[in-house]
């Protein structure tokens, strides 16, 4: 094998199965958000490498390059998870403040390089913590029991609740307590 490989698995393979390596070092690189390998080399011991097909058992210099190479990248996932909260958020508040631009402005969407802006408002609704089986009965007892199933689509019973709701936009009696009913509007963004 040679000593800077690009297939990196056959060099882990080779160096686990073998022990003749003294250390793996791996070369990564980012592009376009993605983390790839670009080379690896195998620095081996005095003597020559031969794979021996026999051995398949890790070695003690493998252990602990896996184990610190793993934990550093379950680190680095865990700091890329915080990267896309944290971009959700921002994505979140800019909109909001967009959709009140172009609400204040008096008009129905915004058209900008190449992407047409439409606030749309969608009833959002979802069965309160520990009501799930009184809402269940509460639709059966209505003639609504066609739609539960194990458990009830959100789209479905946003629109049932809508549909509840109806023109004055408040919550029948016999759902109060159950589930919880809000508008959200989001931004319909598409290509021109």
């Amino acid at each position: 094998m040679p000593k800077n490989c690009k297939r990196c698995i056959p060099c882990i393979s080779t160096l686990s199965a073998t022990g003749t390596f003294s250390r793996l070092e791996m070369t990564a690189s980012r592009k376009d958000g993605m983390i790839g390998i670009e080379s690896c080399s195998l620095n081996k011991n005095e003597e020559d490498h031969t794979l021996n097909d026999t051995t398949t058992q890790p070695t003690l210099t493998t252990l602990p390059a896996l184990a610190d190479r793993l934990r550093a990248l379950k680190d680095e996932k865990e700091d890329m998870d915080r990267v896309v909260r944290d971009i959700a958020a921002s994505i979140e508040t800019v909109e909001q403040r967009l959709i009140k631009e172009i609400r204040g402005s008096g008009m129905p969407d915004y058209t900008h390089a190449g992407y047409v802006y439409t606030p749309v408002t969608k009833l959002k609704a979802s069965v309160l913590d520990g009501q799930r089986e009184r809402l269940h009965a509460a639709l059966r007892k209505k003639g609504h029991g066609g739609m539960i199933y194990e458990n009830i689509n959100a789209n479905t019973l946003a629109a049932f609740v809508g549909k509840q709701m109806g023109k004055a936009k408040k919550l029948p009696v016999w759902l109060s307590g159950l589930v919880s009913a809000f508008e959200q509007t989001t931004l319909s963004m598409r290509k021109k």
